[in-house]
């Protein structure tokens, strides 16, 4: 491995997952809404990138962006959002999200109720549904409340043209054909 490679990866071990803890137990007792913000963002930009899955695991990182999309803050819910979309993927953290409804709705509230919430917030939790989708979920994902919400987004001429687009791909991917 290139010596640049290596910088730009991070060196592995107790640092960073001493540092990442560090900035879980930071958004955890700041009252502070701004820091808070920063710690989040930071957060969702570590979890980008799959070598760091495993000390965002053992820190419960996840536990911070489900916390964030539940907040009244519109920039806590959107980096709360794109942290999930960004780890979603990561096997362990696929299984928490999809072991219990409660953090499916927690994601799909954001597409039904845009109110006080980002373009991007609603563009990552769809992307972040559409990745937790396999065989295992889709019961529990692919709902009529779910479907119909999709329906009225893409039905909204007023709305960002990502979301639009994001929504059809949803609709067509996921719920036949038949989407109106």
């Amino acid at each position: 491995m290139s010596q640049s490679h290596k910088r730009h990866r991070g060196q592995p071990g107790r640092d960073r997952e001493q540092f990442l803890s560090q900035l879980v137990q930071e958004y955890n007792v700041t009252e502070d809404i701004e820091a808070k913000q920063q710690v989040l963002a930071n957060l969702g930009n570590f979890a980008y990138d799959s070598i760091n899955h495993g000390w965002l695991w053992n820190v419960n990182v996840i536990d911070a962006f489900l916390d964030a999309v539940k907040q009244e803050d519109t920039l806590l819910k959107e980096f709360g959002s794109g942290g999930l979309a960004n780890i979603c993927l990561d096997p362990r953290h696929h299984q928490y999200l999809v072991s219990n409804q409660k953090h499916i709705q927690s994601i799909t509230v954001l597409i039904n109720h845009q109110q006080n919430i980002t373009a991007d917030t609603v563009i990552n939790s769809m992307t972040t549904l559409m990745l937790l989708i396999n065989e295992s979920s889709k019961q529990v994902i692919l709902t009529k409340t779910l479907k119909d919400a999709l329906l009225q987004l893409k039905r909204n001429s007023h709305i960002d043209n990502r979301i639009n687009t994001v929504a059809t791909l949803f609709l067509t991917d996921y719920f036949s054909t038949t989407t109106e």
